[in-house]
């Protein structure tokens, strides 16, 4: 009776865990997921030890320190593939605003360009640039950054 009741407590955790899981964010989802690997190495590393495995407990705790670190630097070489540094801390952006010379060479047009040419250009270079088709969140900021600024 004690197995029927945990496989019902399993199964009702399993339902709620896969409800949360659709309604929730891909950040959420990571957060969690590192948070429960690491934890999971630490409950090994407690059965371990209390098992009297010595032995085994102190690789189990280093192998938790060598994920969480493979994880960071993951999540480094992420952002930075993204365009974005890991040490600003997120959307902070310690650049000036570009000229409007910059902003022109950007798109590919003159500086003196009529609102029809920079929309068309932006348009281009969205489409070839825009982090779904295999370009950095960076150049798409860039490119948005210098439309809003030849549109002013």
């Amino acid at each position: 009776m004690a197995y029927f009741v945990a496989g019902l407590f399993v199964l009702g955790m399993g339902l709620l865990f896969i409800k949360w899981l659709t309604e929730t964010t891909p950040k959420n989802i990571k957060v969690v997921l590192a948070f429960v690997v690491f934890l999971l190495f630490v409950i090994a590393t407690i059965g371990l030890f209390a098992s009297g495995r010595f032995v085994l407990s102190v690789p189990t705790l280093f192998g938790a320190f060598v994920a969480y670190q493979r994880y960071r630097m993951v999540k480094n070489l992420w952002r930075q593939m993204n365009g974005r540094s890991g040490q600003t801390g997120g959307n902070v952006d310690n650049r000036t605003s570009m000229s409007k010379e910059n902003a022109a060479d950007v798109l590919g047009v003159n500086v003196n360009a009529n609102e029809g040419e920079i929309k068309k250009a932006h348009k281009k270079l969205m489409k070839k640039y825009h982090p779904d088709q295999g370009g950095s969140t960076y150049q798409a900021k860039e490119i948005n950054e210098a439309k809003d600024i030849l549109l002013k």
